[in-house]
């Protein structure tokens, strides 16, 4: 954390939320390191997280390009998250050329390996955010999930929403040449003083889920971790103002296997009293 690049702290955010529940002495040395990292540079952790995601030598919108015997290859992050490379006639390639220079593989290689990682800490990453229900300012969260190569293909993998003054006032999700629509493929436009979220299906009425679970299969669209298809519990109507949740009293459950289930999902235990 103390070296401050954007691959340092990326990593170090990413240790922060592996290791929660395992080896929770690093996940919390992560955690404490990427909070001072944030505080020096005046902003919240959650602001540090996006600005120190690496760009991996990609451009907004354009590929990196290799040359290979005469003939030049252009790089792209495909929506699975992988390096895809095709040639001028459009061809996609499964792996380089074996005209590629050697040292060209090697820096390719050591590309899709950061990539990997990468990923997986933004993976860990997005999904706390969706269920502490983080919301980015529209602009930002169009730089970020719209323009960002390494991030791009969690934009058009996700269902939106778009929140003012607190409340959902619109779904929707991105294509890949960044026009937004609904659930019915009708355009959207994204107001400017609305702040956009990763939907949670608590969100939504079980109509709306089911429409946009079948859009997404319509076009063969995977979350990249679950969203609308995750398991959640609603409260009966009757019970929904309640600060109780009485239905399991009197259950057995070994406590070791409480808490680790607990803190597995993100809850903190708290300080031990009598």
């Amino acid at each position: 954390a103390l070296l401050g690049s954007d691959a340092a702290l990326t990593l170090v955010d990413a240790l922060a939320l592996r290791y929660r529940v395992k080896h929770k002495n690093i996940g919390a040395a992560a955690a404490e390191a990427f909070a001072a990292a944030a505080e020096r540079a005046g902003v919240t952790a959650e602001a540090l997280g996006d600005r120190v995601i690496p760009w991996l030598g990609f451009t907004p919108g354009q590929p990196r390009r290799l040359q290979a015997g005469g003939k030049t290859l252009e790089v792209r992050i495909g929506r699975d998250f992988k390096l895809h490379y095709t040639d001028a006639a459009t061809r996609r390639k499964a792996s380089l050329p074996g005209s590629v220079p050697a040292d060209v593989k090697a820096e390719m290689r050591a590309l899709a390996e950061l990539l990997k990682e990468v990923v997986k800490g933004q993976l860990a990453r997005l999904e706390v955010l969706m269920v502490r229900q983080y919301r980015w300012p529209a602009a930002r969260w169009q730089e970020l999930f719209l323009r960002h190569p390494v991030m791009v293909p969690f934009g058009v993998r996700l269902v939106w929403g778009s929140y003012r003054q607190g409340r959902l006032d619109g779904l929707f999700r991105a294509l890949e040449d960044g026009a937004l629509t609904d659930v019915n493929d009708d355009p959207v436009a994204l107001p400017e003083d609305a702040r956009v979220g990763i939907v949670h299906p608590l969100e939504l009425d079980a109509s709306a889920r089911e429409a946009w679970l079948a859009s997404l299969a319509d076009y063969e669209i995977t979350p990249p971790f679950p969203q609308l298809a995750r398991p959640v519990v609603t409260p009966a109507p009757e019970a929904a103002g309640r600060k109780f949740h009485e239905e399991l009293s009197g259950t057995s459950l070994n406590a070791m296997t409480f808490r680790g289930r607990a803190e597995k999902l993100g809850w903190r235990r708290g300080s031990v009293c009598d």
